[in-house]
């Protein structure tokens, strides 16, 4: 189920990605605090291959991401990058333990936490969902004629409470 739904969340900015031209994907909007929806959609992207390439090495580590300022300008780059990280979660293979590299502090030494393969893909999701949903803020804003899916940046908890709700 979390490799689908991890599928699925990154699908959804394919669909985004396919109706925004280079320019308005990479523009820095004031609503944005002056980032781009790419600058939000290379922070998703990162994360993810943070976690892929840690599962191989035995040590996820979300600060150590590239920071590749081609995933904040290049929509056609961006999707294909989203497609070969689709293929990569399916391939995963059971719920591993894992490590977590964390640093707090500011010079301080890193801590490592025990963890799972699937607990990071459910993080993955869930700090996926946080910023589809700040970017769709800017989109609903700044590029109406974009067509976003109903639960587009919207938890699955809430969608559940939602449909709970209506259906009283």
């Amino acid at each position: 189920m979390l490799v689908k739904t991890s599928q699925e969340v990154l699908v959804q900015l394919v669909g985004l990605l396919a109706q925004l031209s280079p320019t308005q994907y990479a523009a820095p909007l004031g609503l944005l605090s002056k980032n781009s929806i790419g600058n939000h959609v290379r922070h998703i992207i990162e994360f993810w291959e943070c976690q892929l390439k840690g599962i191989a090495a035995g040590v996820i580590n979300y600060d150590a991401r590239e920071r590749n300022l081609m995933l904040e300008t290049d929509p056609a780059f961006v999707r294909t990058i989203l497609e070969n990280l689709t293929y990569s979660i399916d391939k995963l293979e059971g719920d591993q333990e894992i490590l977590l590299q964390v640093c707090y502090q500011h010079e301080a030494e890193s801590s490592f936490v025990k963890t799972t393969v699937y607990r990071e893909l459910a993080y993955n999701i869930e700090h996926t969902i946080h910023h589809l949903a700040i970017i769709k803020i800017a989109v609903l804003q700044m590029y109406p004629a974009v067509v976003l899916p109903p639960h587009f940046g919207v938890a699955h908890s809430t969608v559940r409470h939602r449909s709970a709700v209506a259906a009283q």
